[in-house]
Formats: C-alpha cells, structure tokens, sequence
C-alpha cells in the first residue's frame, strides 16, 4: 500500500506541487482583492506626502528620498511607489496587486535553489509558497511596509543564488553589488544581504586547506564598508540613538529573538512562540552538526545562509525595536526576514530525511525519519492560524479605510474628524 502511494506521488508530483503553489498564489490575490480599498493609511502616506510637495513646491526630490525614517532609508520603496501614484492619481489599490511578481520571484529563486540541492526536494515547494504567500504579511495594512521587506527579501534570495555559482564572474559580481545597494536602501534589514554575501564567497577548500577566490570576498567587504559609511553618514543622531539601547543576549533580548524567529506562526501566547523559536534554534543546531558529520555543508551552503540571514535580521530588529514596549518582535513586517530561518531549517530536515532513506530499513533510522516528517507537518500546521489572522487582520483594516472614506464624505458623523476617529497616519 504504502509503495503504491509512493509511486503515485512520484508520477504526479510536479503536477501536485504546482497545483499547490498555484492555490497559495491566487489566494494571496483574492485576500488583496478582498481587502482593496482606494484609501490612504499609515505609511501610504511618506510617499505621497514626498509626491505632494514636490508637485507643489520646489522641494529636493534626492534629499527626500535619501531622508531616513526609523533608521530606514526608504530610497527604492519611494521609486517603485513615486511613478504609480503620480500616473494613477495616488491610487494606492494597485500598490498592492504590484507586490504579487516579486513574491513570485522570491519563490523563483527559492525553486531554484531547492532544485540545485536535490530534484527529490521539490515537493518542499507546497509549505515553502504557503510562508511566502502568507496573508499575515502584508493584512492589507499599507504598501509602503510591504515594499519596504519584499524588495531586500528578492535581493537577499538572488544574491544567495548567485554567490552559490561554482565559479563567480564580473558580470555576477556586479549584480550582487547592485543587490546589495538596493536591500540596504530599501530597509535596515536588507544590510544581512552584506553578511549572507561574505557567508556565500567563504569558499574553503579541504583538499588545498586553503581559502578560494579571496578576491572576491576581499571587494565585497571593501564595499560593504563604503556603503556602511554612506548609510550612517546618511542617519540622523536621534536614530542612530534609539539602536542599541537593549541588548541581544539579555532575557528579554533573547525572548524578542526567539519570538521574531517564529513571527511567521501567529501563535496566540508569546510563550509558545518562545517555544518555537528556541526548538527551531535547537533543531537547527542539529542540522548543521549532523550534516557536518555527512559531509554535506557544501550542498546545504545556501540552507545555512538562510539561517544566518533569519538570525542576523533578529538580531537587528532586536537592537533597534527591542526596547519598545509594543514591539515584542512578531509584528506582521517582520516576516519576509523571520522566514528565512524556517525555510532554511525546512529545507535542511528533509535533505537529512532524503539523506536517511538510504538506510530506512533500520527501525532506529525510520522512527528519525517520521520523527522528522512530523516536525515538517507541525511547521506547516502552524502556519495555519498566521493565516486565520492574516484575514482577522485585512477585515480589520478594510473596516477603518471604510470608515475613514465614510468620514470624508458628504453625509459624515459631525465628530468623525476628531483626530481619535480619524488615524489616517500612524507610525510603526
């Protein structure tokens, strides 16, 4: 029976896997389309402020966009949402819709790297594109904060894909530098993009005992030290003085780091995502060390840069958002960089499994084994209620952009004006 399933798997498997991804894709479409409302809100209004007063007076378009917001330097957000509002009338619907190829492409990368490790490990795919396409992400909020994670996130994935290349070329080289310049002044997360390039160039081989293709690695860090400068010459005092002001390896650090590791799961006490986020440290740990006694680090190299990418993000988030009281690290924006950790890890306990089933006759080996594919079960189940809330959350901003378009109209409540019933801008 069980060889009979397996074999239909294996015949149908790609269809399955696209049918899957497909379901994922076109639910993320018809949540926005849902949820589309040609209101304003929160952070929608940066761009259009910057639009406004530009058409209106001679301000400096260059030193807007170069104005930090939160230690952000918003600068490709700002070009990709500058043009559309200006050609659609300040139009922020279709901001939304616009944001669907480059999840696309984040998953076009992610497809190609699962491929790259094994062809056996496509059908990771199905839980893979239901934590890219999670509803949680964006809930309809405003575009500006998915603009802001999505284009370091694609930067991030391509640059690990390119850097992944036997041999590194001019032509590669400089894409990944471009990459680098867009993720960094796209969001302050998009600087791991700088960490998981060194991670990618380290190139050590054990039969010479020496580093390969230094040179490479060598530019990349010169520059990564230029843009550094640019950036911190480019940050105010007063947000460069709101970083560091608690520490990552304190208690409440720690919590803030476990939690954002598993931001993806919108668990409904901090408690449990503590959990998940400490026995995905965990099992984590127990991935790279069981491979490294397989041999296998070289195949698993892009895997592990995920890892790092996820836990560096946290650490970042933890130095700048740490110390406020409403920013426990599982907010909603935090996502498109905690789930690099979770797929990473995903992609790595079934590379151990596929590495396993070589030797699935021992009833040691196949008890790890299930043990294992329980764990991939339980990952994808708890993405369940992410997506639960995800719609709780789109009702719940499509409610107040009604209200707020009610408001402004001809037949409006005399008090909806008041600034308690009308937050048309909030700062996160």
């Amino acid at each position: 029976m069980s060889s009979t399933s397996n074999s239909f798997f294996e015949k149908y498997q790609k269809k399955i896997v696209i049918l899957c991804i497909s379901f994922f894709a076109l639910h993320w479409i018809f949540f926005i389309w849902a949820h589309k409302i040609n209101v304003p809100y929160s952070m929608e209004f940066l761009p259009i402020n910057i639009l406004y007063n530009f058409m209106t007076s001679e301000i400096s378009l260059v030193q807007e966009l170069f104005t930090p917001f939160n230690q952000h330097l918003l600068v490709f957000p700002y070009l990709v949402m500058l043009p559309n509002l200006y050609f659609n009338s300040f139009d922020v619907v279709n901001l939304h819709f616009l944001q669907w190829p480059v999840y696309a492409g984040v998953l076009f990368f992610t497809y190609l790297l699962v491929k790259k490790t094994h062809d056996k490990l496509l059908w990771l795919l199905i839980p893979i594109s239901a934590f890219i396409f999670s509803p949680l992400i964006s809930s309809s909020e405003n575009a500006l904060t998915g603009w802001q994670m999505i284009l370091p996130q694609l930067a991030v994935i391509s640059a690990i894909f390119l850097f992944n290349k036997k041999t590194i070329t001019v032509t590669t080289f400089t894409i990944c530098t471009i990459l680098g310049i867009i993720a960094t002044f796209s969001s302050v997360f998009g600087i791991v993009i700088w960490i998981a390039g060194i991670f990618g160039l380290i190139n050590y081989k054990s039969s010479e005992k020496k580093l390969v293709g230094k040179k490479w690695l060598i530019i990349w860090i010169g520059i990564m030290i230029i843009v550094a400068f640019v950036y911190y010459q480019l940050l105010t005092e007063s947000g460069l003085g709101e970083v560091g002001k608690s520490s990552p390896i304190s208690l409440e650090g720690l919590s803030f780091i476990t939690v954002f590791l598993s931001a993806a799961f919108r668990l409904k006490y901090e408690l449990l995502m503590n959990l998940v986020g400490i026995i995905s440290i965990f099992f984590s740990i127990f991935c790279v060390v069981y491979l490294m006694k397989l041999k296998k680090i070289s195949t698993v190299k892009p895997w592990l840069n995920f890892l790092l990418v996820g836990i560096s993000s946290a650490i970042i988030a933890e130095l700048g958002r740490g110390h406020l009281a409403l920013h426990r690290g599982n907010e909603p924006y935090y996502i498109e960089f905690s789930q690099f950790f979770q797929i990473g890890l995903l992609v790595l306990i079934g590379f151990i499994i596929l590495n396993l089933k070589n030797n699935i006759q021992k009833n040691r080996i196949k008890a790890l084994v299930i043990f294992l594919l329980i764990m991939i079960v339980i990952q994808s189940m708890l993405l369940v209620p992410s997506y639960y809330a995800g719609w709780i959350r789109g009702d719940h901003y499509l409610e107040t952009k009604t209200n707020i378009m009610n408001c402004y109209s001809l037949s409006n409540t005399p008090n909806c004006l008041k600034a308690d019933n009308a937050p048309l801008v909030r700062e996160t």
